[in-house]
């Protein structure tokens, strides 16, 4: 009888190494199945010993339940986010909207924000940029945080809109550390005018919008600006299993840098550490000290308090001063770039990584109208 059911769990292994090796699933995936169905881990309890135990103890148990959970706990030696699933069911990530916001600011910045990186996704996203850097725009802010996706199509198209020195992006390798894909530069994705452009990422940028992020990280004028990604690099896809009754969504693939370089465990690093703004602090001043209490220190000078209706209180005085939003703190009236320029630090106040990105964006729109003003009296100099 032993003989018997040693030849079937042979052949139950023979038949899921030929689906393994179908599916690219690792070497180490194949261990798993075998140490774990022949019982041979060392000092380990089998699933028999487990049904005897709860046997004796008279305890209930739902064998198919069991029986998925041993399953289960294979499948997350070798991928953590693997998982058994109804074949009705999909683990993946559904094609949903690309772009979900876009604005224009004062001082020729601009501000998108994905939801994702899907299908189609990827000829929106340049199409917007474009339109920007014919423009002449200063800067953008691209948004990726909280973002997933799963279109690569939309990665490299993004990515080769910004010149780099590879025109190799990534590779995409099965377990054994074969290469299955190689994704190159779109070739004249690189238009004659380039934006600077600031990618914001956190610890939920995840799937495409991480792979976008590890890849745009080594291309020219991009500045990564944040926390670091999710840390996951493997590329992931549903796989019947016998009765099709059930499915196995598993990782199959995984993406290898130009570099060789991997971003799994400890994510894509930031150019620039920003840490998430919680509840703005509140500083709170007494009559003798020069600070100030705001929520919104953009637009106000320490010295004053401000108070509901823009009600400005100086602290070591007794008179009081009445401001508006289109007046200063004097009550003379605001110039119209000072309006724009309190609009945008309105907007983007309360949220560390955006007001770093903006503050990045505008020093560098100053950088090149410096850098323009010397070249033109350069020019002129020359000329005379």
């Amino acid at each position: 009888m032993q003989r018997f059911r040693l030849i079937w769990q042979m052949s139950s292994l023979a038949t899921q190494y030929r689906t393994a090796m179908q599916n690219n699933i690792s070497i180490l995936a194949l261990v798993c199945v075998f140490v774990t169905t022949l019982g041979i881990r060392l000092n380990a309890a089998t699933e028999q010993d487990i049904y005897r135990v709860l046997k004796e103890r008279g305890i209930r148990y739902d064998t198919n339940a069991l029986r998925q959970t041993v399953a289960e706990g294979i499948l997350k030696t070798v991928d953590k986010r693997a998982c058994i699933i109804p074949a009705k069911q999909t683990s993946e990530v559904v094609s949903e909207e690309t772009i979900t916001n876009r604005e224009e600011w004062t001082e020729g910045l601009c501000y998108i924000k994905l939801n994702g990186l899907y299908a189609g996704g990827g000829t929106q996203i340049v199409a917007q940029l474009r339109e920007w850097s014919d423009d002449g725009k200063s800067g953008v802010v691209m948004d990726v945080r909280g973002a997933d996706g799963n279109s690569f199509d939309a990665v490299d198209c993004v990515t080769s809109f910004f010149p780099g020195t590879n025109t190799v992006l990534y590779n995409l390798k099965n377990g054994s550390g074969k290469i299955l894909e190689t994704h190159n530069a779109k070739a004249n994705g690189v238009p004659p005018k380039s934006v600077p452009l600031a990618l914001l990422i956190d610890g939920e940028t995840r799937d495409a919008a991480e792979l976008l992020a590890a890849v745009m990280k080594a291309r020219s004028g991009v500045m990564l600006i944040g926390l670091h990604t999710k840390g996951d690099n493997a590329v992931r896809e549903t796989i019947p299993l016998p009765g099709n009754t059930e499915k196995l969504y598993l990782a199959t693939r995984w993406v290898v840098l130009a570099d060789g370089q991997t971003y799994d465990t400890n994510g894509v690093q930031p150019d620039i550490i920003v840490q998430p703004t919680g509840t703005k602090k509140v500083q709170t001043a007494t009559p003798d000290e020069n600070e100030w209490q705001t929520n919104d220190k953009s637009s106000i000078e320490p010295g004053f308090v401000l108070q509901p209706g823009f009600v400005l209180q100086p602290n070591n005085t007794n008179t009081t001063q009445t401001t508006t939003p289109d007046n200063n703190r004097w009550g003379k009236p605001l110039s119209d770039k000072a309006k724009t320029d309190r609009v945008l630090m309105q907007r983007v106040s309360g949220d560390a990584a955006l007001l770093r990105a903006t503050d990045i964006l505008l020093g560098l729109k100053v950088l090149r109208s410096d850098e323009t003003s010397e070249s033109t009296n350069t020019q002129s100099s020359a000329q005379q």
